[in-house]
């Protein structure tokens, strides 16, 4: 249970990275939000709330907001390596299991 939950953390972790990276990519500045009022259509790829946080990560950050991008990637194969550092269980079905066949 444990291998699991490590697994969908990292999952986890994988798609905020890749999420951000895609909402700080398509920012485009006529976007409504924080900081540009419009009645447009966002344009950004995570709607509305995608347009309001990269405009907000570009305001506070500038263009080092990439930087969390690289952070959360980081960390992405830091838990990657993690996971598979450690053995996996073994599995009763198979022929080399030391206890002998299960049943």
């Amino acid at each position: 249970m444990a291998r699991l939950l490590a697994e969908v953390r990292w999952l986890l972790l994988l798609a905020i990275c890749l999420a951000l990276f895609a909402v700080l990519i398509t920012y485009t500045k006529s976007d409504p939000a924080w900081s540009h009022a419009s009645f447009e259509v966002p344009k950004n790829i995570g709607g509305r709330m995608g347009a309001w946080a990269a405009d907000l990560m570009f305001y506070i950050f500038g263009v080092s907001a990439f930087w969390w991008v690289i952070l959360f990637a980081r960390r992405v194969v830091t838990q990657w390596r993690e996971l598979w550092s450690v053995p996996l269980p073994l599995d009763p079905s198979s022929s080399q299991n030391p206890f002998g066949p299960a049943g």
